[in-house]
């Protein structure tokens, strides 16, 4: 199959190519560059990458015609809510009317499938795991964006030609961060040391291994689905606080890592508690989470250099 992958050289992107590569699907990478490179990826007789921003819709439309993708992965977006809060505009205008843009080009050529990365931060806060079917309320700029996102992607769908799936990721971690989220913070400061300054240590999320969001990914890509627009979450169904991963982490090296909760690092909006229901996703692919936190961790160390392999 033809696939565009736009962020491709992203976090969660650069693993997504490397698998449908290894599925021997043909790709093409569009990514402005702006966190990440063309280095992330390998080099690959099935792999084109060009260097384009998604609100360019002529540069855009010019890349999906030489291609003709069958399916396009839509993960191309600003998503760092420090930034994203900091930068409204700029994230609207990525994030909205970027995704408007690579919707038009999918259309134009003709692409069957569109598989767009949205987030739970479109969820209002919550205290139990939170279905598909829970009304939206987000409560940043990002979560906004999404929102819109999801949806001009059903408006596309409403067609009849493209079959559109926004998947809600939750906390995604594993190699390769572009951003600095808790996790890979933490990995920062390890290097450093043990004694580690963070934000809430209470707040509970649940975290994702990026293997298993591949894996999710790649389940939907060949999914039969009944109806043109479909959304779904993408998450373990198990929730953890900051504090359980410094936990595990102790436990992983042998050694206490020890926080503390800093000012500077608090968000003013900050839900006590995000979670997947993922029962949709399970009853149509299938599909569930092979990581544990403890192994996801490990992986993560590893690759990192502070854990021997």
């Amino acid at each position: 199959m033809k696939v565009i992958v736009t962020g491709g050289c992203g976090f969660v992107g650069a693993h997504l190519v490397r698998r449908l590569l290894a599925d021997e699907h043909q790709v093409m990478v569009v990514d402005n560059f702006m966190n990440a490179g063309p280095e992330r990826l390998p080099s690959h007789p099935a792999l084109i990458v060009r260097e384009i921003d998604i609100r360019d819709g002529n540069a855009l439309s010019q890349a999906f015609g030489a291609f003709r993708p069958e399916c396009v992965f839509h993960l191309a977006a600003i998503h760092f809510i420090p930034y994203c809060n900091a930068h409204p505009t700029e994230t609207l205008d990525v994030n909205v009317a970027g995704t408007q843009r690579v919707l038009e080009a999918a259309r134009l050529t003709k692409a069957s499938r569109v598989i767009a990365v949205s987030t739970a931060a479109v969820y209002p806060p919550y205290n139990a795991a939170c279905p598909e079917t829970l009304p939206q309320g987000p409560v940043d700029v990002y979560g906004y964006s999404k929102w819109l996102t999801e949806a001009i992607l059903e408006r596309h769908s409403q067609g009849g030609d493209i079959t559109a799936i926004a998947v809600r990721l939750f906390n995604v971690y594993g190699p390769g961060e572009t951003n600095p989220h808790v996790i890979p913070h933490i990995m920062e400061q390890l290097h450093q040391g043990d004694a580690i300054n963070l934000g809430s240590l209470s707040s509970q999320r649940d975290y994702i291994y990026t293997a298993d969001v591949v894996a999710g990914f790649m389940s939907l890509l060949a999914a039969d689905l009944a109806n043109p627009y479909l959304v779904v979450n993408l998450g373990t169904g198990e929730a953890h606080s900051v504090q359980d991963i410094l936990d595990t982490l102790s436990d992983i090296l042998g050694r206490p890592v020890r926080a503390q909760s800093k000012e500077q690092f608090m968000r003013k909006a900050d839900r006590p508690l995000l979670l997947a229901d993922r029962r949709k996703i399970l009853a149509l692919t299938g599909w569930e989470p092979v990581y544990t936190l403890r192994e996801g961790l490990s992986g993560l160390l590893i690759e990192e250099g502070l854990l021997e392999g």
